[in-house]
């Protein structure tokens, strides 16, 4: 009964329910070793750069709010490029402040399939910038 009740806890935290966020972490993203193969861009091997997701948050198929394609849970996440795209999620900041962005961020989920991570879910970027740190994607195509 209580791993129940703290599976269904995690499960709304993951939702993105309102409550206590994590702390900020450092703005901006950073290097990362890990190089990888996006599946959308086939045989080319891609350097990653890491950066902190603050609250937990769906990707999207496209940089658009449609289709989720999997989740990140909040901590440190590498990321791909980023791009502008449809309007972010807009998350409400502990001072009040409403985060808005159309920046995307190019990952895996931590669950589900690859996508498209909204900026107003990463620390370090301004509204409606993009996230210092981390390149943009290829243009083209919304799929990098």
């Amino acid at each position: 009964m209580i791993a129940n009740a703290l599976l269904g806890a995690s499960f709304l935290s993951m939702l993105g329910a309102f409550g206590a966020q994590p702390a900020f972490a450092a703005a901006g993203c950073g290097d990362s070793s890990r190089r990888v193969i996006d599946p959308d861009v086939p045989g080319v091997v891609q350097r990653t750069r890491t950066c902190t997701v603050y609250r937990p948050t769906f990707i999207f198929l496209e940089p658009i709010t449609a289709q989720p394609t999997g989740s990140l849970t909040a901590g440190r996440h590498w990321f791909i490029c980023q791009r502008r795209g449809g309007d972010n999620p807009s998350v409400q900041q502990r001072s009040g402040r409403v985060a808005r962005n159309n920046w995307w961020l190019r990952t895996l989920g931590d669950r589900g399939g690859w996508g498209w991570a909204p900026a107003t879910h990463v620390s370090g970027g301004q509204d409606f910038e993009a996230v210092p740190g981390l390149p943009n994607c290829a243009q083209g195509p919304f799929r990098a």
